[in-house]
């Protein structure tokens, strides 16, 4: 038997802007996505009838999620894009075999991310790893845990993981 939590709140979620790298080498453009994650979060062991208090898990998804929002996310592990960090701006060069660009932001308004793409996947993955160490330190009764990144209304994806 599992009890299985599932936080989906309104407001978690963060506003961002990506591309898309496609494996032919097509690029989509620079857009953004009003993105909204809900997790669950699933255990056997009941303590006073709880699983756990909704307020601690909903709280570790809103400072993934802050952390994401109004920011430029940058794949870090791609090898068709080039970046570099000229303060106070990073400087990006995608270059594939179908296309080349070029995009200066200023540093406070990126992250990059440890990915090869910026896709809802990826995106799934990241918030993933951001949340398990702390799922694992503040909710020690989760097993199991569910991420669903959706980047639009019935398009999202979700990731699995076991602790």
């Amino acid at each position: 038997m599992s009890f299985v939590v599932r936080l989906a709140k309104q407001r978690a979620k963060f506003s961002a802007a990506h591309f898309t790298i496609f494996n032919d080498g097509s690029v989509e453009r620079l857009h953004g996505h009003n993105y909204e994650v809900s997790v669950d979060l699933i255990g056997a062991r009941l303590h006073n009838g709880l699983l756990f208090p909704f307020s601690i898990g909903k709280k570790l998804i809103q400072d993934v999620c802050d952390a994401l929002d109004e920011r430029v996310l940058l794949p870090a592990n791609q090898p068709w894009v080039v970046i570099e960090q000229q303060e106070p701006c990073i400087s990006v060069l995608v270059k594939t075999p179908q296309v080349e660009k070029r995009y200066v932001f200023p540093k406070e308004d990126v992250i990059l991310l440890p990915v090869d793409n910026t896709s809802s996947e990826q995106l799934a993955l990241y918030v993933s790893q951001q949340l398990e160490p702390l799922i694992r330190h503040q909710l020690p009764v989760v097993k199991e845990f569910v991420v669903r990144v959706s980047e639009s209304a019935g398009q999202s994806v979700s990731l699995s993981r076991r602790l």
